[in-house]
């Protein structure tokens, strides 16, 4: 088995490792250092030999320094062959771009016989990554895509939970693997992942009283910043839409944590603050 044949072996096991992750809900745990560990674990089981190999090691190219994921030394008839890897998951398209360019430069050393660009991400990426005549041969690029649906969907609880983070700077709850909260003293924002379509952001205050003054002025508040999807929880604390204000309004949902919908998000928490701004304490979204 040549080297080539091995790490493209390697890199199949890694495919079927993270494929039947997105079944079962499980993908949302990946990052690039599990794919690089999948990667390597499954390496090892090929029938090559391996000298040595370093993780993360210093060199410097052009001058300056550089820190490649993955470097592997094979064992090939009476020689070395040199590999170096660069693997990367999701992310921004700037940031592969980045790594990619880094990985060209590899080349221009005496390093490395072989460089490998391999990858986990959106549908389309791949025609964003062209090997010039000049690398041809010596760069190969292996990018597995898939929807960010496919991957991420199944596991609602995490993403509620990412988009807690993102967009807001404050202390949570997470309450069994269906409710993330933010308390408040007389308030509470609810991450609903219980939906089987999309996540639910809920506004509720515990023990208003419907009727009351502090009712009104809330209600009007909350209509004025556009809140009138109003919340009802039942007895197994699923939540519905209702007609009427009670103590529960919609803030917004969502089903993925892309750039534009976290922006979106973020948006209207802040339309939020002169409602709570009698509350403590005030709420704090991300810049």
């Amino acid at each position: 088995m040549s080297v080539d044949e091995a790490i493209t072996a390697a890199w199949n096991e890694v495919i079927r490792d993270f494929d039947r992750a997105c079944e079962e809900g499980m993908a949302v745990f990946w990052n690039e250092e599990t794919l690089r560990l999948h990667f390597f674990r499954h390496l090892l089981q090929q029938n090559v030999s391996i000298a040595w190999f370093l993780a993360e090691h210093k060199i410097y190219v052009e001058g300056n320094e550089y820190r490649p994921d993955l470097i592997v030394a094979f064992r090939v008839n009476n020689g070395i062959e040199r590999c170096v890897f660069e693997f990367k998951f999701w992310g921004h398209l700037k940031e592969w771009r980045e790594t990619w360019s880094k990985l060209l430069k590899c080349r221009k050393t005496l390093w490395f016989d072989r460089a490998y660009f391999m990858a986990i991400g959106p549908t389309g990426r791949s025609k964003e990554f062209t090997i010039t005549e000049e690398a041809k041969g010596w760069l190969r690029v292996m990018i597995h895509e898939k929807t960010w649906k496919e991957t991420f969907l199944l596991n609602w609880a995490f993403l509620a939970r990412d988009m807690l983070k993102r967009v807001l700077d404050m202390s949570f709850h997470e309450l069994g693997l269906e409710f993330i909260v933010v308390q408040g003293e007389k308030y509470r924002i609810i991450f609903d992942s219980r939906s089987t379509s999309k996540v639910l952001i809920i506004l509720v205050f515990p023990g208003l009283v419907p009727g009351s003054k502090q009712w009104e002025e809330l209600k009007q508040r909350l209509t004025s910043a556009g809140f009138d999807k109003y919340i009802v929880f039942n007895k197994n604390f699923i939540a519905k839409f209702t007609g009427e204000f009670r103590n529960a309004v919609l803030i917004d949902e969502f089903d993925n944590t892309f750039p534009e919908t976290v922006e979106r998000i973020k948006r209207r928490l802040r339309q939020l603050k002169h409602v709570l701004a009698d509350f403590k304490p005030p709420l704090k979204v991300k810049e």
